[in-house]
């Protein structure tokens, strides 16, 4: 069997270039997961099934609570704008219920809670860089998955500076959910 490479116009035409965040914002969709990293163009790799089963199943756990408790909207995979340098695309945003009804088309400040879940690939990029932007940009709380390292982390911005959170048991409480409790247990099932 022969195995052309395939060309992915709209991956290569933007790959490395620099651009601000508008700029970004403003090209076409794309099922590629681009990334603006300090105004530079990158592409994340796509995400395993595993992976995409713990996003899954953190969803439907929000998506529970919030049916309950309409307090917020929260989505999976979006860009997300913290600066006019940085874009990201976490694997899941809530936003509070007055952010959601500030978006027009575009995610544009840093929303309540970011969840990522650490792929080999990308494991020093969550967990360092994107930790540090995610605090500076304000976002309340952000959730570190690493299913290769078997660990949940959970991080509460206390006075502009991140805080590990312990779960309670099986359960981690939300700080920016008010009333969430996750089950975390069910999340560990899947490592």
């Amino acid at each position: 069997m022969v195995v052309q490479a395939v060309s992915r116009p709209e991956v290569d035409s933007f790959l490395g270039l620099r651009m601000g965040a508008d700029d970004f914002l403003a090209l076409p969709e794309s099922h590629v997961r681009l990334e603006l990293v300090d105004g530079v163009v990158i592409v994340s790799p796509s995400p395993s099934y595993w992976h995409q089963k713990i996003v899954f199943e953190i969803c439907r756990q929000i998506d529970d609570h919030l049916k309950r408790h309409p307090i917020g909207d929260f989505v999976q995979d979006i860009d997300v704008k913290l600066r006019d340098d940085l874009v990201y695309r976490p694997d899941v945003v809530f936003l509070s219920s007055a952010k959601a009804a500030r978006v027009a088309e575009r995610i544009i400040e840093p929303p309540d809670l970011v969840v990522e879940v650490v792929s080999p690939g990308s494991r020093s990029l969550d967990t360092q860089t994107k930790r540090a932007d995610y605090q500076a940009a304000g976002v309340g709380e952000y959730w570190l998955i690493d299913p290769e390292q078997q660990s949940l982390r959970f991080f509460v911005l206390e006075d502009g500076t991140y805080r590990e959170a312990s779960p309670a048991g099986d359960f981690y409480v939300s700080r920016v959910i008010d009333g969430l409790r996750l089950d975390v247990e069910r999340i560990r099932r899947m490592f």
